[in-house]
């Protein structure tokens, strides 16, 4: 009968790419919150076969394509969330901040389609000694970044654990309210699912393959949101960067043989007190905004910007006679038509401590 506290989740880096999955990196157990990983079997109900007899019969059901993946939730650190926004970015720089105990990442979303056959991320090679990221925004996209995730169930008989391989990130949520760390919610979509037994307390963390971070969490009293330039007091924050990636199959293969890209979209929204029709009259006007994003933990920095945000009509939340009003803008981040090479999107990183069990997880 196991237990929550029983199990983990991993992630490591395909260091030969998508269809690969044979050499992997060292791993990161996240702080996990939630997840809902699953194989999505789809299956076919054909009951309208002209046979005799009532009842349904057992050839009526069929197992088709299988479309693994789903999502997790877990409270970020400068270390840990590295390969998941490469993954959902798809191009990076890298600073060296002192040896390869510290440095300061650079992600933007591709501009173009990866392919599914490479074993370079635009930019560099983020999984092998000397991968220095050198990419900018508008770089020819290369192979998009793979992730291999385990899942472990508990020390229990026979299958105690499932593997997805060839797992990209195709779209990255994060949140943040009063009361709770940062979070993050990656959307995994895998080239391919399996179920596998003989995982034993050896890979329990930490061990020889990984281990949890040794840093901090960002804590939400970390975190500074300004909106045009002016700090506000938020309840709460989302952002979300979806590639909207689509499933391509072919006959021969159950589990789908690439995930193409579509349009990166990137909205979010956020809550705070009703003081005035400031944004009200910036979504009548169409007036254009600009969104950036701290926390800080010691040495330890994540920093979104959008340099072009539009606004959607705010929502005014009246509640009890003794409760606040608030209300809540959503917005979307957009590139500009005069200049495309400016990103829509930027995130950095700046990590102080790379080194978990004497390895470096994403090397400068």
């Amino acid at each position: 009968m196991p237990r929550g506290w029983e199990t983990w989740l991993r992630i490591r880096g395909q260091k030969d790419g998508y269809g690969g999955g044979a050499s992997v990196t060292d791993a990161f157990y996240p702080f996990l919150d939630s997840e809902s990983l699953a194989i999505n079997q789809e299956i076919k109900e054909n009951n309208a076969k002209i046979v005799q007899g009532r009842a349904v019969l057992e050839t009526a059901r069929t197992l088709q394509g299988q479309e693994p993946g789903g999502q997790f939730t877990f409270q970020p650190r400068a270390d840990d969330v590295l390969g998941v926004l490469a993954s959902v970015m798809g191009c990076y720089k890298s600073v060296d901040g002192g040896g390869t105990a510290s440095g300061t990442y650079t992600f933007w979303p591709l501009t173009g389609q990866p392919d599914f056959s490479g074993t370079l991320l635009t930019g560099g090679d983020p999984w092998n000694a000397g991968g220095k990221g050198t990419g900018t925004y508008g770089d020819t996209p290369t192979d998009v970044c793979a992730l291999m995730v385990d899942q472990y169930f508990g020390d229990i008989t026979g299958t105690n654990g499932r593997r997805f391989v060839d797992c990209i990130v195709s779209q990255l949520e994060f949140n943040a309210a009063v009361g709770n760390e940062l979070t993050v919610t990656p959307t995994i979509n895998a080239g391919s699912y399996a179920l596998f037994n003989g995982t034993s307390a050896t890979d329990d963390p930490p061990c020889g393959v990984g281990s949890y971070s040794a840093l901090d969490a960002f804590r939400y009293y970390q975190g500074t949101v300004t909106v045009d330039g002016d700090s506000y007091d938020l309840n709460s924050f989302r952002l979300t960067v979806n590639n909207n990636v689509d499933s391509k199959k072919a006959i021969g293969q159950q589990t789908p043989v690439a995930y193409p890209y579509g349009r990166c979209e990137i909205t979010g929204e956020f809550e705070l007190e009703y003081d005035n029709s400031t944004f009200m009259e910036k979504f009548s006007d169409e007036s254009d905004g600009t969104l950036g994003l701290v926390f800080l933990n010691g040495a330890d920095k994540l920093t979104i910007t959008c340099p072009l945000i539009r606004y959607d009509e705010p929502t005014v939340n009246v509640g009890d006679g003794e409760g606040l009003v608030n209300q809540t803008v959503s917005f979307k981040a957009f590139g500009r038509t005069a200049n495309r090479l400016a990103p829509p999107i930027e995130v950095e990183v700046a990590c102080s401590n790379l080194l978990v069990g004497g390895t470096t997880f994403f090397p400068l």
